[in-house]
């Protein structure tokens, strides 16, 4: 399979899916500012007690046996990652990508207590891993890979706002705005910059609206001016991919302390390591790379915490 053919499979595929059908439903080198993150957020989160640790809203069931299942599957798949990592930064990229896609999908499954969601999750996970082994370069793998991040991120928000016909329409807006933009023709890059955006838009959503008492705003809005900032000044793809992966890092690291304010340290230990890997990026590739592999740690934290706090 080719670029070309892919990317026309991922437009096709995206046009049908996302919100799928019921929508109310059940930078060019390191220093560049895009890929910008600071530790100022940390000054704007509330203290340590005022954050809820539920997760869900509503008292659920204990599933002790897909909480167990779940939580080897993440040892798994951050096992496999590091088997498959590369010394190239694209390619590593890619493999935390994967990785990540792998990552939300557990999230989805602890958060769908009531299965309703399990058939859209078992589909996303086939579609995904059927076209994993038919890709046969490292730009095919990464808009596929970059496809199934975006598909998990708006199963995700629809899982959120079930029965919120406003919201679910807000989350249709951001779906046809990204398949508008994505045409066959398009470049891997260009793809995954696309997508990333969206998965900003996204996680963004889902993040304020647990954060329902406004604890957040200040750090929400300074998150937001980085983006503007990072968008203004972007020549080139690559630099509005790693505006929006960074971006996305920063709004899950509020959505890790809604979850599990307790852990508030190391929250700060993968912020602080996020920052500490850019400033020593060399290039638009490892910054890229970066970007990713921290969007993964995070999440992966966040599935782990999900899993343990609802199952």
């Amino acid at each position: 399979m080719n670029c070309r053919s892919l990317l026309l499979l991922i437009v096709l595929f995206l046009s049908g899916t996302a919100c799928g059908g019921d929508r109310g439903g059940n930078a060019a080198q390191g220093d560049t500012p895009t890929a910008e993150t600071r530790d100022e957020n940390a000054a704007l989160l509330p203290p340590d007690d005022s954050v809820s640790t539920a997760v869900t809203g509503q008292a659920v069931k204990k599933d002790s046996v897909l909480r167990n299942e779940l939580l080897a599957r993440l040892d798994r798949i951050e096992r496999e990652r590091r088997a498959a990592q590369k010394a190239d930064a694209v390619e590593t990229m890619v493999v935390d990508l994967d990785a990540l896609f792998e990552v939300l999908t557990v999230t989805a499954r602890a958060l769908d207590t009531q299965k309703d969601f399990r058939d859209q999750i078992d589909s996303e996970v086939k579609r995904f891993r059927g076209s994993v082994g038919a890709a046969s370069s490292t730009p095919v793998r990464l808009m596929n890979a970059m496809s199934g991040v975006y598909a998990m991120y708006a199963l995700l928000a629809k899982m959120r706002f079930v029965g919120r016909g406003a919201m679910q329409d807000q989350i249709q807006s951001i779906h046809d705005a990204t398949v508008k933009v994505l045409k066959p023709d398009s470049k891997p890059v260009h793809t995954a910059a696309v997508i990333a955006t969206s998965a900003y838009r996204l996680s963004r959503m889902i993040i304020q609206d647990i954060d329902s008492k406004g604890l957040y705003s200040k750090a929400f809005d300074s998150i937001e001016e980085r983006y503007a900032q990072g968008n203004n000044v972007a020549k080139q793809d690559e630099d509005r991919y790693i505006n929006g992966v960074f971006r996305t890092f920063e709004v899950s690291q509020l959505w890790a302390l809604t979850i599990n304010p307790a852990k508030r340290g190391i929250i700060k230990d993968i912020s602080s390591g996020i920052t500490s890997a850019s400033e020593e990026a060399e290039n638009v590739g490892e910054q890229m790379m970066v970007a990713t592999e921290y969007l993964y740690k995070i999440s992966h934290f966040i599935a782990g915490e999900t899993v343990t706090l609802t199952l």
